[in-house]
């Protein structure tokens, strides 16, 4: 945490509420960890169960909304796990799941 130091001498904000000398510094963080979360892992096992049920009931609109978004949350992985041709994987996967999505839009509404 660094300390930022008001130029006047205004403690209080236009409500009444004290005002923090303590500022967020962006830099003295750790970046974001690349991968999966806790809650993108849990999205990603429902998605793979809505679209085995999509499947097995052959409702095409539903396997394929939950496929694009199962293709969506595993970007990540492609790109760090890829090699050489990660990130243009990851660009292919993220246009295919716009379009894939698009599509079950398209589809469940006609």
């Amino acid at each position: 945490m660094r300390y930022r130091w008001f130029d006047t001498e205004e403690h209080e904000d236009e409500y009444g509420q004290p005002l923090s000398r303590a500022a967020h510094d962006p830099t003295l963080q750790p970046p974001p960890a690349e991968g999966l979360t806790k809650g993108g892992a849990t999205g990603c096992v429902l998605a793979a169960g809505i679209l085995l049920y999509g499947l097995v009931t052959w409702d095409t609109p539903l396997s394929l909304f939950s496929l694009s978004f199962l293709m969506y949350m595993l970007r990540p992985l492609v790109r760090q796990h890829g090699g050489a041709y990660g990130e243009s994987l990851s660009h292919a996967m993220y246009g295919f799941s716009l379009a894939a999505g698009c599509g079950a839009l398209l589809l469940a509404y006609l």
